[in-house]
């Protein structure tokens, strides 16, 4: 499913897949503990960017500690 989401991103945004420096993908119920759920996007995309996974819980805190500021 974040595949099939970062193709319909990268098609509406109407750009160059390989323009994409950074994949991150948050969940809190990740395909495998390793390689991360953002490599495998990475990887199926075919391009060159870092990637990591972000616990959905952690970033619901983030969001809210950057929605005070």
């Amino acid at each position: 499913m974040a595949f099939r989401a970062a193709e319909k991103a990268i098609e509406d945004a109407g750009i160059d897949k390989n323009e994409i420096d950074l994949v991150i993908v948050a969940t809190m119920t990740p395909d495998y503990g390793t390689p991360s759920t953002a490599a495998l996007v990475q990887d199926k995309l075919g391009i060159n960017a870092a990637a990591f996974d972000l616990g959905a819980a952690l970033y619901r805190i983030c969001l809210c500690l950057f929605s005070w500021t």
